[in-house]
């Protein structure tokens, strides 16, 4: 009986120990996207006056979405979403990279196992997508 309670116990730690050890993973965006680019930086890259408003994104823990807004419209919507590894993270960037190619309204950059993505809503100038996801990386 003491064996089946010790294989018991030992089955229970290695499966904490797998849960601790992903979760850590994810954790490591602990900031919002609104908190990584805020509006003013944002403001200053876009060139126009923005607030913005932070949006969590269920696709997995520590991802969320910023939009950035004029006037009350959504101009720019920055999304930062953790993966669970660096090789995950790489085969979103490159499926992103892929839609990027076509649509000159989305761009997208990847640091670690973080994927940032951007998108133009009601904003002419698609070409600041680029130095807003930049600044945002570095904001990492």
């Amino acid at each position: 009986m003491n064996s089946s309670l010790r294989a018991v116990a030992a089955s229970s730690l290695i499966v904490f120990a797998a849960v601790a050890g992903s979760a850590g993973q994810s954790s490591a965006a602990t900031r919002t996207a609104c908190e990584v680019m805020p509006a003013s930086q944002a403001s200053g890259i876009l060139g126009s006056a923005v607030t913005a408003q932070v949006r969590p994104m269920p696709i997995s823990a520590g991802s969320s979405v910023c939009v950035y807004m004029t006037g009350g419209r959504p101009i720019v919507q920055l999304g930062l979403t953790v993966m669970a590894s660096d090789a995950v993270a790489e085969q979103m960037f490159k499926i992103q990279q892929q839609t990027s190619s076509q649509h000159p309204n989305v761009a997208s950059r990847r640091k670690g196992n973080i994927v940032l993505s951007a998108i133009t809503i009601h904003f002419t100038d698609a070409g600041k997508l680029g130095a807003l996801l930049d600044a945002a990386a570095k904001n990492l």
